[in-house]
């Protein structure tokens, strides 16, 4: 008895784990909520792409802002560059202008050194020199040519002592003109450094902010591919509940409304898993299999759209060959919009027929599925609204 009740204590105990640690287990999911789920992960997807696009905008001011400061420093070095080379010009005039000085106080000490000289002359040959020279001389016009010859040698000095010394003062201008404008640029030099050591740190700080920015873009991304995995998931189980259902359309006659070819069922959108606004247009033969509607659309059924502007074939197009579909074909016709991307174009019944779905349906999105009188279904899917 005790044996008993412990083994039914233990069925209990393991019931519980399982519909605790296990739901999926004991209850399969609904395609209603499947599709809440699908839904709350198309809301998550479109936070996150929200997100992913303003940081997208961040980025591209972030780089523009990059650009520009990279653009000044440039333009900085190149301003400091051509200070310096005004600098080095300028230290290589005033070196020049002090040669220069060196000269004439070279030559201003030998001018003054014959003025001394002579002066020294004159002084020792004194009254008695001057006498002398009369005497010696031939003519009284010899002595005063004599004379005029000292003065003209004395005037001469004098007259090359006031040029150097007149040089002298110019060149000192120069020179202090050209230590000032040294002054000047070294200031103006330092001044430009300050500038780009802060365009450097502005730099640095947008520099760390593009790549905080960036990877924030490649994460958000990442968390986008993951939600769409999981939606892909999601459709998948929904598609496989209604493709049960859809085996057996047929048993659907009767509960729905009756449409003729040409009736408004609807206008077109891109809900569900689409990428733009148009119609996907499918055509499933009695068994659920689905055809190529080219076969049928200008002879058992008339075009459903406007448009007859076709964005994707039925079979193992491109996109399915990259997996679109799971690795199955693609089971309709893409009819795109007569404005491209514009929603709303009307949406028409390709036969006459009876709507035995009109609801959401997984990653055809709002979706019209009509039963037609020979069990051939068609579907209209990624509708903007069903009428």
């Amino acid at each position: 008895m005790k044996s008993a009740r412990k083994f039914f204590n233990l069925i209990v105990l393991l019931l519980i784990a399982v519909t605790v640690f296990f739901p999926c287990l004991t209850k399969a999911a609904t395609a209603s909520q499947l599709q809440q789920q699908q839904n709350a992960i198309s809301q998550e997807k479109k936070q996150l792409q929200t997100i992913k696009t303003q940081k997208q905008i961040e980025a591209s001011g972030l780089s523009s802002e990059l650009k520009n400061i990279t653009s000044t420093i440039n333009q900085v070095e190149s301003s400091i560059a051509q200070t310096q080379t005004e600098i080095e010009q300028t230290q290589a005039r005033i070196d020049e202008l002090k040669l220069q000085l060196q000269n004439e106080e070279a030559n201003l000490a030998k001018e003054k050194d014959k003025q001394g000289q002579l002066i020294s002359s004159w002084y020792m040959e004194g009254n008695s020199g001057l006498m002398e020279a009369v005497i010696g001389s031939n003519s009284l016009s010899e002595v005063v040519d004599r004379t005029r010859y000292y003065d003209a040698v004395r005037a001469q000095i004098s007259d090359s002592i006031e040029k150097i010394n007149k040089l002298k003062a110019e060149l000192n201008k120069t020179k202090s003109d050209q230590e000032a404008k040294i002054a000047e640029l070294s200031s103006k030099k330092d001044q430009q450094a300050r500038q780009e050591a802060a365009l450097a740190d502005q730099k640095q700080v947008k520099d760390q902010l593009y790549s905080n920015t960036v990877a924030t873009i490649s994460q958000l991304t990442q968390k986008i591919k993951e939600a769409e995995a999981r939606e892909r998931q999601v459709l998948n189980e929904i598609s496989s509940l209604l493709a049960a259902k859809g085996r057996n359309w047929g048993a659907e006659r009767g509960k729905g409304q009756r449409v003729s070819a040409g009736d408004l069922v609807g206008t077109m959108g891109s809900t569900g898993y689409s990428s733009g606004a148009h119609l996907h247009f499918e055509v499933r033969n009695p068994s659920g299999t689905p055809v190529d509607p080219r076969g049928y659309l200008g002879s058992r059924f008339i075009w459903p759209t406007i448009s007859r502007r076709v964005t994707q074939e039925f079979g193992w197009t491109e996109y399915a060959q990259e997996g679109a579909y799971n690795g199955g074909i693609h089971t309709g016709l893409d009819i795109g919009a007569s404005t491209p991307g514009v929603w709303g174009d009307p949406i028409f019944a390709a036969g006459p027929g009876e709507i035995i779905l009109k609801q959401y349906y997984g990653g055809y999105g709002y979706c019209v599925v009509i039963l037609h009188d020979d069990n051939t279904v068609t579907l209209y899917g990624h509708l903007g609204s069903a009428s």
